[in-house]
């Protein structure tokens, strides 16, 4: 399938991951160029300027006349776009309901860091959020890894991919996760040796020639620090 050119265009804030770094590493292992624009976002997006179907927030992506928003459906469409979607046809379907496992994961993860005061920053209630986080940390966070430890194991023992023999927008929302994990909650992380095929999924996925360009690249961010993303 056409991978559509070099007219790309990745809507959303500057300066950290977020939530856009699902989709730019889907275009990055895809080898697809991409232009990402972060000045203006409250007036082409929250503002409605961007023009084409109506979207609510970033991250957003404009290619043509489509305009696309929410994370886990624009890496679907871009996922068709670039043969990286599972063979099976069930499991399209299990990558979509894995993908949005993993996104509750990340939002759970994020309103614990807001938790004591939703909509403020973390840096305004650090010793508030703490519970919310720890909480997180011990009760929620170990159910959803385990899950991904068991969705990996069932193709072929964990030792490749989510699904079949190759790489899916799947592999790459999970190393993101992942990768969120080890940053922000390191202790917890290094402590989960309940998840040895995920950690080592991990390291696979990092390790993939255009993966690993990326993220010595100017254009892998860095993540913010004061939320789980």
């Amino acid at each position: 399938m056409s991978k559509g050119g070099a007219n790309w265009e990745l809507y959303y804030w500057g300066g950290f991951k977020g939530r856009a770094e699902f989709v730019r590493l889907v275009f990055e292992e895809a080898g697809v160029p991409y232009r990402e624009v972060n000045d203006g976002i409250s007036e082409s997006i929250i503002q409605g300027k961007i023009g084409g179907y109506p979207v609510l927030f970033p991250p957003v992506i404009k290619h043509g006349d489509l305009v696309l928003s929410q994370t886990q459906v624009i890496c679907q469409y871009l996922a068709e776009k670039f043969d990286m979607l599972p063979e099976k046809p069930e499991n399209k379907y299990h990558a979509e309901q894995l993908n949005a496992t993993i996104l509750d994961c990340i939002t759970e993860g994020y309103n614990s860091y807001h938790g004591a005061k939703p909509g403020v920053s973390y840096k305004e209630q650090k010793e508030e959020a703490q519970r919310y986080i720890d909480r997180f940390a011990k009760e929620r966070l170990p159910r959803y890894l385990k899950n991904f430890e068991q969705s990996l194991k069932a193709n072929k023992g964990g030792s490749g991919f989510l699904f079949g023999d190759k790489v899916t927008h799947s592999d790459l929302i999970l190393f993101h996760m992942l990768e969120a994990v080890k940053f922000q909650l390191p202790e917890v992380y290094k402590a989960a040796d309940y998840i040895p095929l995920l950690k080592a999924f991990q390291a696979r996925i990092a390790a993939r020639p255009k993966i690993a360009a990326y993220l010595k690249s100017d254009r892998c961010q860095k993540f913010s620090g004061d939320s789980f993303m």
